[in-house]
């Protein structure tokens, strides 16, 4: 897959729900606009430091996810009627041929994306939140609408994984 910042975004509308859960996870401060920036950043210095060591570089993968999963939720661009909370769903986009959800590890960098997409301010305006666990429960369901994978923080790092490996991910991260 080529390098996910520099692909053609397409956004796609065949989402499926997310079934969101409590994690006992250890969490990364969220909620705090500063520290919400330092756990990104934080992040993009390991996505850096995954990118250059390579996929076998399994400690660097590690620490990487470990901290993706210690965000107690994941940011998401909402796309559907916000009157009907039943019907919002993350937006997906389509990297490389391949549909995938956008994730973000800030509701800023959520943000700042849907401006980038070519959403109005006031459609930027909404973030959705969804616990990091309640995703990974609900991979299944977006793989069987087609989806390939979730990117994080596309814009910035931009590094994914796929759906049907982030149970393994979080399983092996968290472990270690």
């Amino acid at each position: 897959m080529t390098d996910p910042n520099n692909a053609p975004l397409t956004p796609r509308d065949d989402e499926n729900a997310a079934a969101p859960h409590d994690s006992d996870l250890p969490l990364l401060q969220q909620g705090d606009p500063e520290a919400e920036r330092r756990n990104s950043e934080q992040i993009d210095e390991l996505a850096r430091a995954a990118r250059d060591a390579g996929v076998d570089d399994i400690a660097t993968q590690t620490a990487l996810w470990k901290a993706v999963f210690s965000l107690e939720r994941w940011f998401f661009i909402p796309r559907g009627d916000m009157d009907a909370l039943a019907e919002v769903q993350p937006l997906a986009v389509v990297v490389d041929e391949q549909p995938m959800l956008l994730a973000f590890t800030s509701p800023e960098r959520a943000r700042q994306s849907a401006i980038t997409l070519g959403l109005t301010d006031e459609e930027a305006a909404h973030v959705l939140a969804v616990p990091s666990e309640g995703m990974v429960e609900s991979a299944d369901g977006y793989s069987k609408v087609g989806l390939q994978g979730v990117l994080f923080d596309y814009g910035w790092t931009g590094f994914y994984a796929p759906l049907g490996q982030l149970g393994p991910i979080r399983s092996h991260s968290l472990a270690n």
